[in-house]
């Protein structure tokens, strides 16, 4: 017996019974299927310091890509004529804390556009590391978790960030 059965364009697969699209099966972004966010369990938002053993390695790992995001955009302000001195390193990790902390903070005005164009720059590419980045979390002898970064894993990371960059000037 065949398992797929001839369509009008050679074998099919059986489609999965799908649910009625009434409204009633609509979740997260109006995407059928998907769980309410209720459904998702909460220690995952609030995960506490001890949930993943390796913290300090993973955050070591997360600051050498943010060192290297820093390292790009530092090369690209040179080739640009400027220097590492002007640019503000602080004004980029207090914007991004903020942010982290979930308020909706501004840039300020440097008085230069090139500066506030690298500024900004640096902002964006740093802003995408934590959906970037997944911390691996042993579950077993054999196996590993991979869970999404949490605010406040990201806001020690730009603790280090920050201690990294005031060293290395």
């Amino acid at each position: 017996m065949n398992p797929m059965p001839d369509g009008p364009s050679g074998p099919t697969l059986p489609l999965p019974n799908r649910r009625k699209l009434d409204g009633s099966g609509l979740r997260l972004g109006g995407v059928p299927g998907l769980p309410d966010l209720e459904d998702f369990p909460t220690e995952l938002a609030t995960r506490p310091e001890d949930a993943f053993p390796n913290r300090k390695e993973e955050a070591r790992r997360v600051l050498k890509r943010l060192e290297t995001i820093v390292t790009e955009h530092v090369r690209a302000a040179e080739r640009m004529g400027v220097t590492r001195d002007r640019l503000s390193f602080k004004t980029v990790v207090d914007w991004l804390r903020d942010h982290a902390k979930g308020g909706t903070p501004e840039l300020p005005s440097s008085g230069d556009p090139v500066l506030d164009y690298l500024h900004q720059g640096l902002i964006d590419d740093l802003l995408l590391e934590p959906g970037n980045v997944l911390l691996a979390t042993p579950t077993g002898p054999d196996s590993i978790r991979y869970d999404a970064m949490d605010a406040a894993f990201w806001r020690e990371c730009l603790d280090l960030l920050e201690t990294s960059l005031s060293e290395s000037t």
